[in-house]
């Protein structure tokens, strides 16, 4: 059989997958209504079939999900094929399988849903399929999609294309799309898309990120205020934007913290909260945390008074 799912048989599981596989034949030749034009964007929601799958799957329910699903893609719902196409992804409620769930994403994108056309582009420009790739990040773009956006950025960028990536980058930057802001701090940064090193420009586009709660770019902050990179040494600031950034699960911040902490830089000295950090950091793999554990544990112990 094409996949397996535990205790499927006779289940009304087996008969959603197999019309499923009859939906899926009917798009490989063209056959299903989908209600918006191949090239058109499909509405986000609305259909009673996905509402309600939705709802199952918030409750963990996602097998129950999966026949609501089948009805709704049935209807040609791009957002049916989305989420099958995660729920094969993420072996929810099926057996887990990424060639599934590639078709579904692709069913997704034929059936004008965003989301979808992102995900099908990402996958064709994973695979090196450039042009295919580009046509459906681009008709994802067309539906306001910017992460979408962002994939055209960065397939410029790769091929020296800076003019286009720029007006790319500054369509999503005027949409108030905070990865683009993380983005363009890092092209001024690093002097990218044909542009000058710019440290003052990069903290400002640094800090519009943090302020949108992007975890690299809180550290990317607290980096300029440790280093003064943009001119402005600040121990108190990095130490803020490091915890910041440490709490939303940025593991070289929780090390820098706890470093900072340790040092008693931007506060007072706190060798206990410091070692909290660290094992973090070290339970996420980062070896420098482990390399500081052990640096600051011989200082503290050398600190201590004879007979403490």
């Amino acid at each position: 059989m094409f996949f397996k799912c535990a205790g499927m048989a006779n289940s009304p599981m087996k008969t959603a997958i197999i019309r499923l596989l009859g939906v899926s034949t009917l798009f490989l030749l063209g056959g299903v209504t989908t209600g918006v034009s191949a090239q058109g964007c499909g509405p986000a929601s609305g259909n009673s079939n996905v509402t309600k799958a939705e709802s199952l799957i918030s409750a963990n329910q996602s097998r129950e999900a999966y026949v609501y699903l089948n009805l709704a893609r049935e209807e040609g719902n791009g957002e049916a094929f989305r989420y099958t196409a995660e729920m094969f992804e993420k072996g929810r409620g099926v057996e887990r399988n990424p060639s599934m769930a590639r078709h579904m994403f692709s069913f997704g994108a034929q059936s004008g849903d965003a989301e979808s056309m992102y995900r099908t582009a990402q996958d064709y420009y994973k695979r090196g399929l450039k042009k295919d790739g580009e046509h459906w990040a681009s008709r994802a773009k067309e539906c306001g999609h910017m992460g979408a956006v962002m994939l055209l950025v960065e397939q410029a960028a790769t091929e020296r294309r800076n003019e286009v990536a720029r007006d790319l980058l500054t369509l999503a930057i005027d949409a108030g799309y905070s990865p683009a802001k993380l983005y363009l701090a890092e092209v001024f940064d690093k002097g990218q898309l044909g542009l000058q090193k710019d440290y003052q420009s990069a903290f400002k586009w640094y800090y519009l990120a943090a302020k949108d709660h992007i975890p690299e770019a809180m550290a990317a902050v607290a980096y300029y205020f440790v280093r003064a990179q943009h001119g402005v040494q600040d121990d108190v600031a990095a130490l803020h934007w490091y915890h910041e950034a440490a709490k939303a699960g940025h593991v070289e911040s929780m090390t820098a913290y706890g470093w900072m902490l340790a040092m008693g830089r931007g506060g007072p000295v706190d060798i206990e909260e410091a070692h909290r950090f660290f094992k973090k950091a070290e339970r996420k793999g980062d070896k420098q945390a482990v390399v500081f554990q052990r640096e600051f544990a011989i200082a503290n112990v050398r600190r201590k008074p004879k007979g403490g």
